[in-house]
């Protein structure tokens, strides 16, 4: 599928949306539908993470590529992820994005933190 990208102010009315996006490309990638409702979900707690973080006027992407390295099916970036001033994700949030993913981490751009969550493939060739 490659590259998708989807950009919205950062406001809980669009979560959903976002998740619809996430399923679309997760199927599209092959994943079975176990694996969707997990990138489903995972998608919507990054995006949660980032909403509660950042104000109303902030636009916040989300990028999902299936294409990006060899054995990983799929990556998404959430951004940004404001983690300043000590700022950190909810403990409970971290376990979740765990359970849902094969990795995640927050990684520094020059714009600011971003949430990289990666699904490795399951049957390399």
């Amino acid at each position: 599928m490659g590259l998708v990208s989807l950009r919205f102010h950062a406001s809980p009315s669009h979560l959903r949306t976002a998740r619809l996006v996430a399923v679309t490309v997760a199927r599209r990638a092959g994943f079975d539908e176990v694996e969707v409702e997990a990138v489903r979900q995972a998608i919507g707690e990054a995006c949660a993470l980032c909403v509660g973080r950042v104000g109303d006027d902030v636009e916040v992407t989300l990028t999902l590529d299936d294409t990006a390295e060899a054995a990983v099916r799929l990556v998404a970036r959430v951004a940004p992820i404001d983690l300043r001033d000590g700022a950190e994700a909810t403990p409970l949030g971290l376990a979740v994005l765990a359970e849902l993913t094969d990795h995640y981490a927050f990684e520094e751009t020059g714009e600011g933190s971003t949430l990289r969550l990666t699904w490795h493939d399951r049957h390399p060739a």
